[in-house]
């Protein structure tokens, strides 16, 4: 992964989107989606049984 550092955001702006912005909201995504279910499995695991 890249250090990349977003210094502004522009979705609207079709040339800024297609330079930086897909790239960057593909990254976001896959890390939160990540998270999130790396979050959800733990939780599972460490609850107790009903």
């Amino acid at each position: 992964m890249s250090a990349y550092v977003l210094t502004r955001w522009e979705p609207e702006n079709i040339s800024f989107w297609e330079k930086a912005g897909s790239r960057v909201m593909h990254r976001d995504l896959m890390i939160r989606t990540s998270s999130k279910e790396l979050g959800v499995t733990s939780h599972q695991a460490l609850s107790p049984p009903s």
